[in-house]
This record gives structure tokens, sequence and C-alpha cells, in this order.
């Protein structure tokens, strides 16, 4: 492979990787999740990090070449040299963000050495799948998205991750396709076994965002699975409110502090969450939701206490007992806490783990 052939085609991946084209629609995507337009200083970012990532393909994939050592070392400084310059000259941007990119990109081309270290041969899936996760909180990191993921937040906070996770498993899929077009360069038997490797990660990107994400309409179970299913999952927090009723009314009369008012209910959620865990049944379950767990029998009951409170002068409990059938405090649930722990032995969404195991069900994003 002549050095002259081998610079024409570092200069070709250095105007894709820098190409504002890659992080135009995942830009889009983002704005329609977030319902507002990213600021600048987010754009920036986010452009960077794309860039970032395409570079730290780039770097991966020809680290794993099969050609000669100086070659790699070769290509990885050009590489380096020309998109600095192709972002001096063409991109127009800050000093700042210059710097900034150039930072970033000595981080992405010292993954070499660290490579050629470690690793030999093609990287495997599980170094793949890091790279996307770190790239994926970093991107979400960059957003004035908030520091914490709460219940009314976190569905938008798994959609904005699996949309920028397929997004990034969609580059590298291009970015595999753009060395094996120019693979001539490096070697000529590469083609069938990077086909492979596209086709794989493309497969785990999806299954990954299907495992990781549960949605009402999913395809993978019935009506009456569904329903189950949830019944399940909100078992303890009904319970909890429901002991919050009781306990709101007789600290009318045993004047409870605010501390037992409150730490009660939330112990019934956390040991009914761990018996409804492990020991499911479902008879009593359902018997549970046709009698005092009953949406109207919540409402009623939540309306009832809250109009009983009030007159007693205990305003705060009142209001809170009025709002909580609607759900509004599900992030104080600390069952949705371990249940995703306990889920991770599965390495899929709580409530799909909940089916598999209770019926031994394999999901086909699983297999």
């Amino acid at each position: 492979m002549a050095d002259k052939s081998l610079l024409v085609f570092t200069k070709e991946l250095a105007k894709y990787s820098t190409s504002a084209e890659r992080s135009n629609d995942l830009i889009s995507d983002i704005e329609k999740i977030l319902g507002r337009k990213l600021n600048k200083e987010e754009e920036v970012k986010l452009r960077i990090n794309i860039e970032i990532f395409i570079s730290s393909i780039i770097v991966y994939t020809v680290a794993s070449l099969d050609i000669e050592e100086n070659k790699k070392i070769f290509f990885v400084s050009q590489y380096k040299e020309k998109t600095n310059k192709i972002f001096q000259i063409f991109g127009g941007w800050s000093v700042n963000r210059i710097e900034d990119h150039t930072n970033l990109l000595n981080t992405a081309t010292s993954l070499y050495s660290r490579w050629s270290k470690n690793v030999k041969g093609i990287p495997t899936q599980k170094d793949y799948e890091k790279l996307w996760d770190d790239f994926t909180d970093s991107i979400i990191g960059n957003l004035n998205f908030g520091p914490q993921i709460t219940s009314e937040n976190k569905k938008q906070y798994n959609l904005l991750s699996k949309i920028i996770k397929l997004k990034l498993a969609s580059l590298h899929y291009d970015v595999k396709k753009k060395i094996q077009e120019n693979m001539g360069l490096f070697m000529k038997d590469l083609a069938e076994n990077q086909n492979k490797t596209r086709q794989e990660i493309a497969r785990k990107a999806a299954n990954y965002a299907e495992a990781n994400v549960y949605a009402l309409d999913n395809p993978y179970l019935n009506r009456e699975e569904k329903q189950e299913v949830e019944m399940w999952y909100q078992l303890p927090g009904n319970v909890m409110i429901l002991t919050f009723f009781i306990v709101a009314i007789l600290s009318v009369f045993y004047h409870f502090s605010w501390k037992l008012v409150i730490g009660i209910p939330i112990g019934i959620n956390i040991l009914i969450g761990i018996i409804n865990w492990f020991f499911y049944k479902k008879r009593l379950v359902y018997s549970l939701y046709l009698t005092v767990l009953h949406s109207w029998i919540l409402y009623l009951a939540g309306f009832s206490t809250a109009v009983f409170l009030f007159f007693k002068g205990s305003y705060i409990f009142a209001i809170i007992v009025l709002l909580a059938p609607f759900g509004i405090f599900a992030f104080a649930e600390p069952h949705l806490f371990f249940y995703s722990i306990l889920a991770r032995k599965y390495r899929i969404h709580p409530k799909y783990a909940f089916f598999k195991k209770e019926y031994n069900y394999t999901f086909p994003f699983e297999e």
C-alpha cells in the first residue's frame, strides 16, 4: 500500500467525519423529543460528540486491521492532522471550539495505543457497546435535560437514549461501510467479515433498545398479558397509597410525626415490593384489584380521606391524599428503583423481566 494512497484515503475519512450531515438528523430527532430547539452550546457539544464518536470508530477499525504497525501509526497521525486542518479552514469555529475538539480528538486517537496493547484482532461486541453507552451518556449529559431522572421524565430519557444509540449504531455501520469501500488500500479479503460485523452491530443495537424500553403497544404481549404486567408492577405503589390513607387518618387521633406518616407507607411499599417480586401470586393480585385496590375504590377512598383531613385541619396531608391516586407521587415509590436493580440479571426492562421470570418466556430481542 503506497503512502500516497493512504494519504488520499485518510483525507476522505477526515472530510467524512467532520461533515455536519452526520449529526443534523440526530439534532432534529432530539429537538422533537424535547419539544424545543437546542441552544448553540448544546448543538456544538452534540456535533463534537458525534465527530469524536466517528473518529473513535475509525481509529478502532484501523487499529484492528491486519496491516503493518507503521502504517497504522502513520494513518492515525495523518488523520488527526487533517481533521484539525479541516476544522480550522472550513468549519468557521471559534478558537475555543477548535481547542475543545483537539482535546477530545487527542483522547480518541490515544485509543490506538491502548488498543494495540490490550486487543488482538477485531474489536468485540462488548467493546462497541461500551463505546455506544459512553457517547450516549455524554450526549445526554450535555443537554439541559436535568441532573436527576424521575418517573416524570424517565420515558423521555429512555426515548432519547434509544434514539441516540440507534443513531450511533447507524453511524458505526456507515463508517464501517466507508472503510470497506476503500479496503483495497488496506487488504483484499476483509469484505465478508466486515459485512457480518455491520449486521451484528445493527441487530444488537435494535435488540438492546427493544429490551430496555417498555411500551404499552409492544407487539410481544397480548392485551391480557399487558394488563397482568401492569397490575404486578403497580401493586406495591397502590398498597402504599392505601396505607398512606390509613396512617394519615390515624395521625389525626394519635399525632404521628411527619417521618412516621411518610415512613410507614414507604416501608410497606418495600415489603410488598419484595414479596411481589419473589412470591408473586396471580390469583391474590387479581383479587386485590377486584376489591380494595380497584381504581374507583382508591379514588373514592382518596376523596373521602381528603375531605376528612381537610375538616380536621390537616391541609397538607389532605392535598397529598387527594392527588396520590393519580400517580403524581410515583417517583417516591422505592420498589420502582429496586425492581430496576433486580431486572439487571435479565438485562431487560423490569416489566419484561417479570413476564420472563414468571412464565419462562423468551422475547425475540433476547435471541
